[in-house]
């Protein structure tokens, strides 16, 4: 939601955004892979737990390219074309995950 609201006032012209966007991306990204490598290890014996873990790090590195492509959009090169809808799927890709999170059985 905040990197939604950041990026709208970034297209209004708020300088402030632009840090704002960059660092919740950033941490995005570390909270992500962090938490996917956590799940693997934690959930390894749930039914589901290693298909969340491997979800979160895939997000995490999609992740990780959409930081890349909205870095380099922020220095001039043409690539908000593919930063803007990397997002919307990665967004659609965190409600699926969510429903795998729901869907982790007992452990074994």
């Amino acid at each position: 939601f905040l990197q939604a609201v950041t990026a709208g006032r970034i297209l209004t012209g708020d300088d402030w955004a632009h840090d704002a966007h960059r660092t919740v991306a950033g941490l995005l990204v570390l909270a992500t892979v962090a938490g996917g490598v956590v799940a693997l290890v934690r959930l390894r014996g749930r039914a589901g737990g290693r298909r969340f873990g491997v979800a979160l790090v895939a997000i995490g590195v999609g992740l990780m390219v959409q930081h890349n492509l909205g870095t380099a959009a922020a220095e001039g090169e043409d690539t908000l074309w593919l930063h803007v809808p990397l997002g919307v799927a990665l967004l659609g890709l965190l409600a699926r995950v969510g429903h795998v999170a729901r869907s982790i059985g007992e452990p074994a």
